[in-house]
């Protein structure tokens, strides 16, 4: 599910809410836009590879939307190491 880049452009953070120094309204829409549009939860590398974001710009925005409530995780555990998380839209 790739969005394409005139998406980018049209999809902006509510200007009413307060986001971190560094960050940017178009960027976290485009992940909020990305998640709204998948069909389950999706881990950092799926997302980073739908949106063209870098794995770690991907964590970093993911991880202020869990912290702001308007995501949450899943967490998928193997039988070795740290479980996957995958994000989907708080309901």
């Amino acid at each position: 599910m790739n969005l394409n880049p005139d998406a980018r452009q049209e999809t902006a953070w509510p200007a009413a809410q307060e986001i971190p120094k560094g960050m940017s309204p178009t960027t976290l829409r485009l992940i909020v836009t990305y998640l709204q549009k998948a069909k389950g939860p999706e881990d950092i590398d799926t997302i980073s590879e739908g949106t063209g974001l870098a794995y770690q710009t991907v964590h970093r925005y993911v991880s202020f939307l869990d912290q702001e409530g308007v995501v949450e995780v899943d967490l998928v555990y193997g039988k070795v190491g740290r479980p996957l998380k995958r994000f989907f839209i708080a309901t």
